[in-house]
């Protein structure tokens, strides 16, 4: 795909997600869930939930990484369990050290 195109394509992207964030702000819906987006949940540095993920694209002692619209979420530590999870949530629990945003997607 050209540059051009691929420019286009983000413009037209970013016009509709301004698009869907006002009307989630209007019908006062969850952002999330309206422009299918993660929702990151930090209970200190015990428990960690995601919500509107895509699956675990990785389970390791020291580090989980989770597929979302957004990218890679890794979750790194120590002794991490995933302790639930549902179509609609996934709860970390171990020593969290760092959660980051790896492989992003072009909209972000």
């Amino acid at each position: 795909m050209s540059k051009v195109r691929n420019k286009e394509k983000i413009d037209d992207e970013d016009k509709k997600r301004g698009t869907k964030e006002k009307l989630a702000d209007v019908l006062e819906l969850p952002k999330e869930i309206l422009l299918n987006i993660p929702k990151i949940i930090l209970l200190g540095n015990k428990s960690v939930v995601i919500q509107n993920y895509k699956g675990i694209f990785l389970f390791e002692d020291e580090t989980v990484k989770i597929n979302t619209s957004s990218g890679i979420v890794a979750v790194c530590g120590r002794k991490l369990k995933i302790i639930e999870i549902s179509a609609e949530d996934l709860c970390i629990e171990g020593k969290i050290k760092s959660i980051a945003f790896i492989n992003q997607s072009s909209e972000g």
